[in-house]
């Protein structure tokens, strides 16, 4: 597209907005001021927003009143008045509108490619470069991700659709985690576009135990699934997986100390999880852009596990930044991926050490670490602490506590870990901490 029809259709544009600027609800979530190539073009429509969203009057002496109290002196009177006399329907105001934002696409474009070629061209790692340059288009992707409001008389019609087809079981209304009282306090279990943070100290199994909740993902409702492990190798998680699936002592499995039972039921377990569409990265150090990148790639994704949230980088790795702050840009850009690709995602998180000073053990909201914004992206925020350590038999009781949830119910109930086989059930004893129940046993192949 050409520049001298681009800045034809800005001076139509402007031209409507000035002489009915009531056609500016029809503009206003299409374009903004980047979207105009002229400078004074750009500063006219900043003008006109500002003067129509304070409802204020617009014409050619306030518009032009309102550039000089923006410190514009290069425009006259008599420029925005040629602009208002251009010929312009009002009509067409939203396709002048949706022009000029095609034209700045294709101008960004233009210059992501262009300063995608230098990066290909820089010196340095050549992973580095290909995430600069894929950080730069996926920047430029969100770019056209533009919605227009609904009406709301459009939107009830497809959920009665959706009511419906949850009535008759042909759509279900969550993805169950198979742990009854998580589900119930979740309205059903996980749902698609929902970030749950699930929290614990060090050791205390959350890695475990999302694990075997992407295993049902994958096994029993056969959903893509994609576990992102920034501090097991992918080897560990499989082992998990294996004792998990096959019900194989985990430690027999790390020493190759297996019974012919055992091989058998490592065999089963290899064999069942090797139908299943679970999917393991183990890198390191992960970006935002890694992980948007990662989850793309999965086809249909319904699962992301991202352990540990404190593991993952800022977007400028190196940089002396603020931690609290690549945080924060970390957990909104996971809420915002979900929304996004319509999957669920189970966020592993660290919690503060003044946990560990209180007598039961139980955290709370502001025992997140590192940000505020954890609490504030998680539609619900589950806390994992021990009760009882392992006893004579390998099972240890973890308490699980809904704190906040926007869809469903907090609550807290018991469940019991078998860390011989990495294997989660709820359980109904009591989670109240009994000091004389307490075994002070040296802990083995605990959760994380």
């Amino acid at each position: 597209m050409s520049r001298t029809f681009s800045i034809d259709t800005e001076h139509a544009l402007l031209s409507c907005l000035i002489t009915a600027p009531e056609t500016y609800d029809k503009v206003a979530g299409i374009v903004t001021e980047r979207d105009f190539v002229n400078a004074g073009n750009r500063a006219i429509y900043e003008a006109l927003r500002s003067l129509i969203t304070a409802c204020k009057g617009v014409d050619v002496i306030t518009v032009h009143q309102r550039l000089g109290e923006m410190g514009n002196t290069e425009l006259t009177l008599q420029d925005v008045n040629a602009i208002a006399m251009v010929s312009g329907t009002w009509r067409a105001v939203s396709r002048y509108a949706e022009i000029l934002r095609i034209a700045s696409l294709e101008r960004s474009l233009t210059a992501a490619v262009e300063e995608a070629m230098v990066i290909a061209e820089d010196e340095g790692e050549v992973s580095a470069r290909l995430e600069r340059i894929t950080a730069l288009f996926s920047g430029m992707a969100h770019q056209t991700v533009r919605k227009m409001p609904k009406p709301i008389h459009e939107l009830l019609v497809g959920r009665i659709d959706h009511y419906t087809a949850l009535a008759q079981g042909d759509l279900p209304s969550a993805w169950r985690t198979r742990i009854p009282s998580l589900d119930r306090l979740l309205s059903g279990g996980l749902r698609g576009g929902k970030v749950y943070v699930v929290a614990a100290r060090p050791k205390v199994g959350k890695t475990s135990l999302c694990l075997q909740i992407a295993k049902v993902f994958a096994m029993d409702d056969d959903l893509p699934t994609l576990v992102l492990s920034q501090e097991m190798p992918d080897v560990e998680i499989v082992d998990r997986a294996i004792s998990n699936a096959g019900r194989v002592p985990y430690s027999a499995l790390l020493t190759g100390n297996l019974s012919n039972e055992d091989w058998g039921r490592t065999c089963e377990g290899v064999e069942m999880l090797s139908k299943i569409n679970l999917q393991i990265d183990d890198q390191a150090g992960l970006t935002l852009a890694d992980i948007r990148t990662k989850a793309r790639g999965v086809r249909g994704l319904k699962l992301l596990v991202i352990d540990y949230l404190q593991l993952c980088s800022g977007s400028n790795p190196g940089r002396t930044t603020n931690r609290n702050a690549e945080i924060e840009e970390i957990s909104r850009g996971v809420k915002t991926l979900a929304k996004e690709l319509g999957c669920a995602v189970l966020l592993l998180s660290q919690l503060n050490r003044e946990v560990e000073s209180r007598p039961d053990k139980e955290p709370r909201l502001a025992d997140l670490r590192d940000s505020g914004s954890i609490e504030q992206d998680a539609d619900a925020v589950i806390f994992l602490w021990p009760v009882k350590e392992y006893d004579n038999e390998g099972h240890k009781l973890i308490a699980c506590g809904v704190a906040a949830n926007r869809s469903g119910s907090t609550g807290k109930f018991g469940l019991d870990f078998q860390g011989k086989y990495q294997l989660w059930n709820e359980s109904s004893e009591d989670i109240k901490p009994i000091a004389a129940n307490v075994s002070r046993a040296k802990r083995h192949f605990d959760g994380d």
